[in-house]
């Protein structure tokens, strides 16, 4: 019987300069979207401005505390939990994944297995930080009875761990 095994690691998606780009990004468009009825007619832009502009404020709220994404991978006794925390506040399951039943976890530059990991699958998770890709594995499973293939970034520790649960699965670089 194997011993107990806990580990997490949190991995930032994107940088810093990025998000700043996206928020301002989202503010400039509230505002055209904002201005928009009050540029085209001036008596529908009274209607509809107020209405409207209550409508944007919200969108850039939600979109405001989604554009900065940090991804959380825990490790426990074969099972890979994945989750996703917005702008360090608030977390969302995103899925779980037994690595022992894994068709494949590997490098996702992997050019042997090229084939199975650009195959088809029902679900993609990006749960990499997308600025390391030489860094990017891939596990490929199952979620339910949908096929999935999950894109992450596991640290050293984490891999070791993963290979221990699936020895033949698992390719580490």
């Amino acid at each position: 019987m194997q011993d107990e095994l806990f580990l997490e690691q949190m991995v930032r998606r994107g940088t810093d300069k990025s998000v700043l780009i996206k928020r301002i990004l989202i503010v400039l468009s509230g505002l055209v979207i904002i201005a928009f009825p009050y540029v085209t007619s001036l008596s529908a832009g009274y209607l509809a401005g107020p209405v409207l502009m209550v409508l944007v404020a919200l969108m850039i709220w939600i979109l405001w505390r989604r554009a900065y994404r940090e991804y959380e991978y825990v490790f426990t006794d074969g099972n890979l939990d994945v989750d996703v925390i917005f702008n360090r506040s608030s977390r969302k399951h995103v899925a779980t994944f037994d690595v022992k039943k894994a068709r494949f976890i590997g490098p996702a530059d992997n050019e042997q297995n090229k084939g199975i990991i650009e195959g088809n699958f029902d679900k993609v998770i990006q749960a990499d930080t997308g600025l390391h890709p030489e860094q990017a594995y891939v596990l490929l499973g199952t979620l339910g009875e949908r096929t999935c293939k999950l894109v992450f970034e596991p640290n050293e520790e984490l891999l070791k761990a993963i290979k221990r649960y699936n020895p033949r699965g698992t390719i580490i670089k």
